[in-house]
């Protein structure tokens, strides 16, 4: 499978490429392929923000007397949880 199938649709449908639609469909090929590796990326923070999401809403009940540790954990999920879906 191709690591840019959204130019390769586009490419399928055009017959005759003049020298400059050549390098302007490298361009977008090049751009499909950073954004598919951003997306990547950003799937693996997600998951590792969620895994220490987790471990910290463990300890992060909000009482009045919390340790400094489980104040700590609970400031850390109010600022994860927006981020996570």
């Amino acid at each position: 499978m191709s690591d840019t199938p959204r130019c390769d649709q586009h490419v399928s449908n055009w017959r005759n490429l003049a020298p400059g639609e050549v390098s302007t469909m490298e361009f977008a090929r090049q751009l499909e392929r950073e954004l598919n590796a951003a997306k990547a990326e950003n799937a693996d923070m997600r998951a590792t923000m969620q895994i220490i999401y987790d471990a910290a809403d463990s300890c992060a009940d909000g009482a009045p007397d919390a340790s400094d540790h489980d104040k700590l954990c609970l400031e850390l999920t109010h600022t994860l949880q927006p981020h996570l879906k």
